[in-house]
């Protein structure tokens, strides 16, 4: 689990590098692969996160921005024992609405 927290923070700084107006790699609030998250009765509403939600990944995170906004990511990595560094795709979408599409 901290393997792919780490792998989240590093993709949270590219994200951040991107999206110039909000920092997201201060606070990980959530990192979950498949086997530990659970698809109802989150912490983090999600009927903030539609687009989130409807895409079908195996590890998703939540992050805190600088700026009081949530930023909750959902990937499909390509190898969940080799993690990020195995490539893949997924959405991210900031709790004001924006959406960001990832490939790694």
């Amino acid at each position: 689990m901290r393997e792919l927290a780490e792998q989240v923070q590093i993709l949270s700084e590219e994200v951040q590098r991107l999206r110039e107006a909000q920092e997201f790699d201060r606070k990980l609030l959530e990192a979950r692969t498949a086997e530990t998250a659970p698809r109802s009765g989150a912490s983090i509403s999600s009927d903030r996160f539609e687009a989130v939600e409807s895409f079908d990944g195996n590890a998703e995170a939540v992050l805190t921005g600088d700026r009081g906004n949530i930023m909750k990511c959902r990937f499909h990595i390509t190898d969940i024992i080799f993690g990020f560094t195995s490539g893949g795709f997924g959405i991210c979408q900031v709790s004001d609405g924006r959406e960001i599409d990832i490939y790694f």
